[in-house]
């Protein structure tokens, strides 16, 4: 500092406290904190703000700091012009809000009636929920169930359960909840996504239903997702790319070997075995049936406990591909019981899943 040199250095330790409040509210990780450490320049001499941990960079120009304009902040590149860049070190601390890296899903959706009367049925005069009733028979008469093609449906619950990076269950969330409005839901659901960093998606077979339904619907409803319909890249870093599991993760297509057979039985098996309660009181093939009625609660809950078979599926993949040791698993069972039990007071479906609630029969003797 050639002139006025303690008025800039006082300047400079002015910028560094904002930018330390700034990066310790980020919530990069629960058990991350950023700490940027001095090489040259003795902070903590000078540093008089009480209660402001040491912070400070190695300056040799005071070009070298710069200001902050958004959440994601930025690392000086090189060492060009003698700045140095920043030494980060990371510590685990409670204090941190944990950060989302996956998003475990389902999706529960209905019938577009006035589209199926219009596309099935041009021509005729028709009622849309006629027309409805009349496809579903139609395809029962055929494959021996009535579901309707996803190209004709429409999301009335999505219900997302964030977990973080040591795949601990932060919470469950239904989108759009009391008014359940497609077009709402749809953009939560990707804004979500593109909020959190872009986690990734965890689903039982969402690859063949519950994500092209929900590209279909931002198709319709002018949602743009630049992120997910990522076309530029290699073919197989691109999050749509079957192979592509840091984008996606089908639980189904994992345990089938992308599709090499056939998984009978589906998310209600898979939870069986693990001891959950897989299918209840709400069946797939009710939603319909219950959305006619105007029962949407019930179909929210029956989405919520979708999510947690799939989230209990989750933990259990990770440890069939060696990323959690089974002990840690059944830990992270236990802490989900736990907080399902406290939530149960205030949400109806927790205390029906923990109604039907089973432990996994653990067939290896205990360690002594």
């Amino acid at each position: 500092m050639r002139t006025h040199g303690e008025k800039r250095v006082r300047a400079i330790f002015d910028v560094f406290h904002g930018i330390h409040v700034m990066v310790g509210n980020m919530g990069v990780r629960k058990h991350l904190v950023v700490r940027i450490v001095p090489r040259l320049i003795d902070a903590g001499r000078h540093l008089s703000k009480p209660g402001v941990a040491v912070v400070g960079y190695s300056v040799r120009h005071p070009r070298a700091v710069r200001p902050v304009g958004s959440a994601r902040w930025a690392m000086t590149r090189g060492t060009t012009s003698g700045i140095r860049r920043p030494e980060v070190f990371f510590r685990r601390d409670s204090a941190m809000p944990a950060a989302v890296c996956y998003l475990v899903f389902d999706i529960e959706s209905v019938a577009d009636a006035e589209l199926v009367a219009k596309i099935r049925y041009s021509g005729e005069s028709i009622e849309p929920a006629e027309a409805v009733r009349r496809y579903r028979t139609e395809l029962m008469a055929k494959y021996e169930s009535d579901f309707i093609p996803y190209t004709f449906q429409l999301p009335v619950s999505v219900a997302v359960g964030k977990v973080s990076g040591d795949y601990r269950l932060i919470d469950v969330v239904v989108l759009d909840e009391p008014e359940f409005r497609p077009h709402v839901i749809t953009e939560h659901f990707w804004r979500g996504w593109e909020k959190y960093r872009r986690p990734t998606l965890v689903s039982f077979n969402g690859r063949g239903f519950d994500v092209p339904l929900l590209e279909l619907a931002a198709f319709r409803y002018g949602v743009s997702v630049p992120g997910w319909f990522h076309t530029g890249g290699k073919s197989f870093e691109q999050p749509r790319n079957r192979y592509n599991t840091k984008a996606h993760i089908d639980l189904c297509e994992l345990l089938t070997n992308f599709g090499c057979t056939r998984f009978t039985g589906g998310l209600n098996l898979a939870a069986n075995l693990l001891g959950k309660p897989g299918k209840m009181d709400v069946q797939g093939d009710m939603v319909q049936d219950l959305y006619d009625a105007g029962r949407l609660a019930e179909i929210n809950d029956y989405c919520r406990c979708d999510v947690l078979d799939t989230y209990f599926v989750f933990l259990r993949s990770l440890v069939l591909t060696g990323k959690l040791p089974l002990e840690k698993e059944q830990q992270l069972i236990a802490g989900t019981k736990a907080w399902l039990e406290q939530q149960s007071e205030v949400v109806p479906a927790y205390r029906l899943y923990m109604q039907h609630w089973g432990d996994w029969a653990n067939p290896w003797p205990a360690p002594t």
